[in-house]
Order: structure tokens, then C-alpha cells, then sequence
């Protein structure tokens, strides 16, 4: 596998550096959205379901993508009170590297 950009080396341009930082927003509008758009049940059915089609769960990423699919405390109905912690808790399930953060 040949990779031109390391993150070291990204992040030592300065348009490097907007685009991690564009990256990590990015990846939080994902998961927002995937939380608001489709309730926690169906995606975890739909997780169910493929690995099930696929026969193994030997994936890679297996926990990773589960522990990001995994329902919400998100209420279903967009009058109800969004409760105390609610995208923090969501959205540090799948921690960031904080060499990457820190920078």
C-alpha cells in the first residue's frame, strides 16, 4: 500500500491543517445526522442484518462501527427535551487520536 500523505505531514501545511480540522467536523455533522435521520433500532437491525448476509464477523472495525450505531438517548419526537449530555456522550464513542486533536 503506498500512502503519498502521512497526518505529520499534513499537518505541518497550513492547508493540511484546514483539512484535518474540516475532517473532524465532518465526521461529527456524519454521525449527527445518521442519528437524527434514522433511530438507533434500525441501524442496528441494518448492522444485523449485513453481517449476517456477509457470514462471519470477523470485520476489522466490527466494534468500532457497532459502538457508533448503537442507539441514542436522542428522543424519537423533535419536541421533546434533548437530555443533559446528549451529543457528547454520542459523539465519544468512537474517540478521535488526540495527537491529531491536539494539534
Amino acid at each position: 500500500v503506498y500512502i503519498e500523505f502521512t497526518v505529520e505531514g499534513l499537518l505541518r501545511d497550513r492547508t493540511g491543517k484546514q483539512l484535518v480540522a474540516e475532517v473532524v467536523y465532518l465526521f461529527g455533522v456524519m454521525l449527527l445526522l445518521l442519528d437524527e435521520r434514522m433511530d438507533g433500532i434500525s441501524r442496528e437491525r441494518i448492522l444485523t442484518a449485513y453481517f449476517r448476509y456477509r457470514g462471519h464477523f470477523a470485520e476489522d472495525n466490527l466494534v468500532h462501527v457497532l459502538r457508533l450505531c448503537r442507539a441514542t438517548k436522542r428522543p424519537k419526537d423533535p419536541n421533546e427535551r434533548i437530555p443533559v449530555g446528549y451529543p457528547n456522550e454520542y459523539l465519544t464513542r468512537f474517540a478521535l487520536p488526540q495527537d491529531i486533536i491536539g494539534l
